[in-house]
């Protein structure tokens, strides 16, 4: 965590920074914008009503945006044991504000790409959950490590674990170690109450996603498997089909690459027999304004066994993620 503010203090110099929130211990959570932002092309309706009048430009004349503008949002580090994700967002603000990522490689093109954007970034989003991890990445750990730090334990110290972790939120009372999943309070910001969020953050990612309209909502998380897009849960059908092919773009150029996927439809035949699935952050930032939002899932860089099907260095995980950059700039310049 100091790292991240050490490189936001010294290295961010042509984005504006903002602190968008304080976490609930007194930990500020920052934003970096790059690019001009159009607020003349902000509607009288909100995303909602807009959809209700059957005129999405209500909300956003996004097609009179400027082509060489899209808008992207990227939001890292909402679980605090998710480190790959920050570090990829940090890496992101490096090729902008210096031409090199954070291995110090140059990085002219994708810079280019960048550098055509309306670009908001927040690299941290949970510094609570990220305070209480003592590690700096999960490459060659057991997974039983993360569980301990990212999920947390009961008082006994019985692990959680992933998904009995969401059955308590937010996640008080019986807790040995807090997860960096949650913040100081035990919320969680991807299954917050959308009705009334309890996070002051969540409040403020919501209204920066309300305010810019942005084009694509990329939430940067890892996970225990080969890298993944997620599907988008209470989403049209439309959305879904657009999400889907920016997926089998990044998928492509990985695999190009010779790294494995995870891949997941986006168009899924339910079971009458299925639980509801979960209108979790990602799904509900399409439905503050983002054109089309996704959960991006980096590797945490475990070793190979059943379900992940290669070893991933660090190396591995930051060229992944700048893959994803690049791919989703030129997603958005021909869409």
């Amino acid at each position: 965590m100091e790292d991240i503010q050490e490189f936001l203090d010294n290295k961010v110099k042509k984005g504006r920074m903002e602190t968008i929130s304080l976490s609930p211990g007194g930990r500020e959570v920052k934003a970096v914008f790059y690019g001009q932002a159009e607020p003349h092309l902000k509607g009288a309706a909100n995303f909602n009503s807009a959809l209700g009048a059957r005129n999405p430009e209500a909300y956003y004349k996004r097609g009179n945006r400027h082509r060489e503008r899209p808008v992207l949002t990227l939001i890292a580090g909402i679980h605090g044991q998710e480190m790959e994700c920050m570090v990829g967002a940090i890496s992101l603000l490096s090729i902008i504000e210096e031409g090199k990522d954070i291995t110090g490689r140059k990085q002219d093109e994708l810079r280019r790409e960048l550098e055509g954007l309306r670009l908001i970034v927040v690299p941290l989003a949970n510094p609570d959950g990220r305070a209480r991890v003592p590690y700096d990445g999960w490459v060659g750990l057991p997974p039983q490590e993360m569980v301990k730090y990212g999920q947390g334990t009961y008082k006994n110290g019985e692990l959680i674990g992933y998904p009995v972790c969401k059955t308590i939120h937010p996640m008080q009372g019986n807790i040995g170690i807090l997860g960096g999943y949650y913040d100081d309070r035990g919320i969680n910001i991807m299954h917050d109450e959308w009705s009334s969020p309890m996070s002051d953050t969540t409040k403020a990612l919501l209204e920066i996603i309300r305010v810019e309209g942005p084009d694509l909502v990329i939430n940067m998380h890892g996970h225990g498997e080969d890298p993944s897009i997620l599907p988008v849960n209470y989403v049209p059908m439309s959305v879904k089909l657009k999400s889907q092919n920016l997926a089998n773009e990044f998928y492509s150029r990985i695999k190009e690459k010779g790294y494995q996927t995870r891949e997941l439809s986006f168009v899924r035949q339910e079971s009458p027999d299925d639980p509801p699935n979960s209108l979790n952050f990602t799904s509900f930032a399409y439905h503050t304004g983002a054109g089309i939002s996704i959960t991006y899932e980096s590797p945490h860089g475990f070793p190979p066994c059943s379900y992940i099907k290669m070893q991933y260095d660090y190396k591995d995980i930051i060229d992944i993620q700048h893959i994803l950059f690049d791919v989703s700039c030129k997603f958005l310049k021909k869409n």
